[in-house]
């Protein structure tokens, strides 16, 4: 009769422990997954943003700002974007 109630006493006991360890476990999984789609989604609007198409309008946006000078060729401000993109 002790033997039964000593075991379900001790699983009653150690069960907290064993959800604890499930849980954090869970949450290192969780953020696990959570930052391989934060990566995922970084190398595609990476791959966007060095889309040639995107250089043009980064280069006219840069001019439109100022930051690039007017007598420049499109070729030179699309390279001047293109280095502020990837660098």
């Amino acid at each position: 009769m002790k033997i039964p109630l000593l075991l379900s006493t001790l699983l009653l006991t150690a069960s907290p422990a064993v959800a604890q360890d499930n849980d954090q476990n869970n949450c290192i999984r969780n953020k696990e997954s959570e930052m391989q789609r934060y990566e995922k989604i970084y190398r595609t609007v990476h791959q966007q943003v060095l889309n040639p198409e995107n250089m043009v309008e980064t280069a006219r946006q840069m001019e439109e700002a100022g930051q690039l000078c007017q007598d420049l060729s499109q070729a030179e401000k699309n390279g001047i974007a293109y280095k502020l993109m990837t660098d």
